[in-house]
């Protein structure tokens, strides 16, 4: 059976109709953000800003990033809680839309990273290629030269109860061959207005929860040892 999901990194994007931002108000916005998330660094960019906390051990890499047309919220690093990221996704769009004059975000996309290690197998690359995919190494050798199965790529579309959908990757993570690497970026086409900000955690929370109770025990199911028939 997989390990627990260890969540590496959490994007959270909203876009909205083009609009140019004021440097002075971007300016008024991370003085803001810098009491109440944390932030320390401004960097002004083209028709925006970035925002940013230097990654530490514990609290791990944050980035605000401002766009013409969307804002992108990033944590990454350090110990993640999808609790903690929505907390501070709230209040940075609840300044952001009042001190920017965003009246409101068009659709929502999360993107979960995590991290799993397979319980019945050597590596990561053995469980995606000679159990999920059941591609001998016999198989492999007309390729001519050594090969590894590294990953694959599943798409969930909506259906007529559920408007979100899915794009998952997942792979052996390079800094570690025995781990999978995960991501879901799940998309959600609803609006989100200045009453409505916690339907943006809702999006996190899908993604997150759509990773660790669906995709995580549909890989489960073939984390079993192979026996001596099995190629």
């Amino acid at each position: 059976m997989l390990s627990e999901p260890r969540t590496i990194a959490l994007i959270t994007e909203l876009i909205h109709i083009p609009t140019q931002h004021s440097a002075n108000r971007l300016r008024d916005l991370y003085t803001r953000l810098c009491t109440e998330c944390d932030f320390e660094n401004f960097i002004r960019t083209p028709g925006g800003a970035r925002i940013e906390r230097p990654a530490s051990e514990e609290a791990g890499l944050a980035r605000l990033v401002y766009l013409p047309d969307r804002l992108q919220f990033v944590e990454e690093g350090g110990f993640i809680t999808i609790d903690d990221h929505c907390r501070r996704l709230e209040v940075i769009l609840e300044r952001s839309m009042e001190m920017l004059r965003i009246p409101i975000f068009l659709m929502v996309q999360s993107t979960v990273r995590s991290l799993v290690t397979p319980g019945a197998f050597k590596s990561a690359a053995e469980f995606i290629g000679r159990r999920l995919m059941n591609i001998a190494a016999s198989d492999l050798s007309a390729l001519g030269r050594p090969t590894n199965v590294f990953g694959f790529k599943l798409a969930v579309p909506p259906v007529p109860s559920r408007a979100d959908s899915y794009n998952i990757r997942v792979e052996v993570y390079a800094r570690d061959p025995k781990s999978l690497y995960l991501e879901n970026i799940g998309t959600f086409r609803y609006q989100v207005g200045r009453g409505e900000i916690s339907r943006a955690s809702e999006a996190v929370k899908e993604t997150a929860s759509f990773l660790s109770d669906r995709l995580c025990p549909f890989l489960s199911l073939f984390d079993t040892p192979l026996d001596d028939t099995e190629p």
